[in-house]
C-alpha cells in the first residue's frame, strides 16, 4: 500500500466527521442549555413587557410616518 491509503484514512475521515457533528450539534446545545438559568430568572414582568411593546409600536409608527411622507431614505 502507498502512503495515505488504507484503513487509517477511513478512520481519520470518520473521526473528522464525528468531530464536526459534535461541534455543530453538541457544543451549541450545551451553550444554549447553560443559558437557561439566566433566561428563567430574567426580570421581565408584564408591565415591563407592555412598556417595551408600546415603545416598539411608537417607533414603528414613526418609521411608517416617515416612509409615507415621501422622505427618501438612503438606499431606497
Amino acid at each position: 500500500m502507498t502512503a495515505g491509503t488504507g484503513p487509517t484514512l477511513r478512520l481519520d475521515a470518520f473521526g473528522a466527521l464525528m468531530a464536526l457533528a459534535a461541534f455543530y450539534s453538541v457544543v451549541p446545545s450545551v451553550v444554549k442549555l447553560s443559558t437557561l438559568p439566566f433566561l428563567w430568572t430574567y426580570p421581565l414582568t408584564e408591565e415591563r413587557q407592555a412598556r417595551i411593546r408600546r415603545r416598539l409600536e411608537a417607533k414603528a409608527a414613526r418609521l411608517e410616518a416617515t416612509r409615507s411622507s415621501g422622505y427618501a431614505t438612503r438606499g431606497a
